[in-house]
């Protein structure tokens, strides 16, 4: 959802207005349901605007011409102040990067690791995607580093600069680990902030306000806490970023683990 998105509908609404004041039925029914989509979308912005809504709404259910019209004028003239574009929060480690076990914790520290994890391909170019087709929606690297590591921050910059270049500096953010993501996410936290994550303790914190979205990677989602969108990381990249956006949009998705998605396709084959 978008400025554009709403000044679309209004100018249908003032469309529709001067036809609702001839009194003509059938737009009165149009009409309506123009109101019911633009009240709709300016509620989605959050509570900050929860008081324009109500009046539009309140002006059209009373067929009060001239305050509709004035609010209408004013938001056209102004804008909606404060309109928060939606931000997408990505996770590296088993989310970007293909998770990769360790049987010591020095195996963490060296030189390396981190930069040699190979990509969860599909992810790398769902998020590809997003940025190219998606402008509107800003794209961050949210992912903890040790800060202890001689090598961690400057590896993981280094994995993205080969992997996913399109994420500049400004937009990689790498809380040390053991800390809170929401501490450092710019401006704070908001209702239209999304994080893609393959741990459920992140994405437990970051709701509410805002909402996260569980990668699952095909080893992860073992025990079933999270009751919030999951998408496969096995999709084709254009079926993927598309669920993203969807997600983003509104939708709540819930995909099948990709080890129960082949195991319920052995038992569903015919037996030879």
């Amino acid at each position: 959802m978008t400025e554009q998105d709403i000044m679309e509908v209004i100018s249908e609404v003032n469309q529709r207005v001067a036809n609702v004041e001839k009194e003509r039925t059938a737009e009165q029914v149009t009409f309506r349901l123009a109101i019911k989509r633009l009240t709709r979308l300016i509620g989605q912005l959050g509570e900050d605007h929860a008081a324009e809504a109500e009046l539009i709404q309140f002006a059209a259910d009373s067929k009060d011409i001239d305050i509709l019209k004035e609010r209408l004028v004013q938001i056209n003239s102004f804008g909606l102040r404060n309109i928060e574009e939606p931000r997408l929060f990505i996770d590296m480690d088993g989310t970007l990067a293909k998770f990769q076990t360790v049987d010591t914790l020095e195996k963490l520290y060296k030189k390396g690791y981190f930069y040699n994890l190979p990509p969860n391909e599909n992810v790398v170019e769902a998020i590809r995607n997003i940025i190219n087709n998606h402008p509107e929606k800003e794209v961050y690297i949210l992912s903890a580093v040790l800060s202890d590591s001689k090598y961690a921050k400057a590896e993981k910059d280094a994995w993205l600069n080969k992997y996913l270049p399109e994420i500049d500096a400004e937009h990689r953010i790498y809380p040390p680990c053991g800390d809170s993501k929401l501490a450092y996410v710019p401006g704070g936290i908001r209702t239209t902030d999304f994080l893609l994550d393959d741990y459920t303790h992140n994405l437990i914190l970051w709701e509410p306000p805002a909402k996260g979205i569980k990668l699952l990677n095909g080893i992860n989602h073992t025990r079933g806490t999270w009751q919030g969108s999951m998408l496969r990381f096995d999709k084709k990249p254009e079926q993927l970023a598309a669920d993203i956006v969807k997600v983003i949009e509104g939708a709540q998705m819930k995909d099948m683990r990709p080890q129960d998605k082949i195991l319920h396709q052995e038992q569903k084959a015919p037996k030879l």
